[in-house]
């Protein structure tokens, strides 16, 4: 499976890494439509493993999904073409 990246006409294969530019460019591209998410302490959790465990409270974006992030990135990427043809989410 490949995905495209429009603004670099780069190919993601499922194996590539994003590198921290890709990561900025992302969140430049989202911060608009995306809410900033608290990060609240896991206590119980941290104290029955022994690790200071921290939970990102995806939830709480507008969609109640953690996977908004991604999705709002990727259908920022589509083509004309591509949105034209429209997106179907499951």
């Amino acid at each position: 499976m490949q995905h495209r990246h429009i603004e670099t006409n780069q190919v993601l294969k499922e194996n590539d890494h994003l590198n921290l530019t890709q990561i900025k460019q992302a969140r430049t591209r989202i911060q608009d439509n995306i809410i900033c998410t608290p990060l609240v302490k896991a206590t119980r959790l941290s104290l029955r493993y022994g690790i200071d465990l921290w939970l990102k409270l995806e939830n709480l974006q507008h969609t109640g999904a953690i996977k908004a992030r991604g999705a709002l990135n990727k259908m920022l990427l589509l083509s004309d073409e591509q949105r034209a043809k429209g997106v179907i989410a499951c």
